[in-house]
């Protein structure tokens, strides 16, 4: 009975031991990409506390110097 009961111990030990170093690395990355959140939120933060409205006017801006833009070099590539 104590045999059993001893290499049941080692085989719980085992894999306690894996275990733990799953858990190692996965803290590490979660750690990783918790660092990662951080650093986006941190920079952009902004883009959250946009009003739709105001997402749209942007948008709009942005297709508009787009269109521009390409309307410019097409032309450019034209005459060239």
């Amino acid at each position: 009975c104590m045999e059993t009961w001893q290499a049941d111990m080692r085989g719980w030990e085992t894999q306690m031991a894996e275990y733990q170093t799953a858990q190692e690395g996965r803290q590490r990355a979660v750690s990783a990409a918790e660092g990662m959140l951080k650093s986006f939120w941190e920079k952009f933060s902004f883009i959250y506390d946009a009003s739709v409205t105001e997402s749209w006017l942007y948008m709009g801006l942005i297709d508009l110097v787009l269109v521009g833009l390409i309307l410019f070099f097409q032309k450019r590539k034209d005459v060239i």
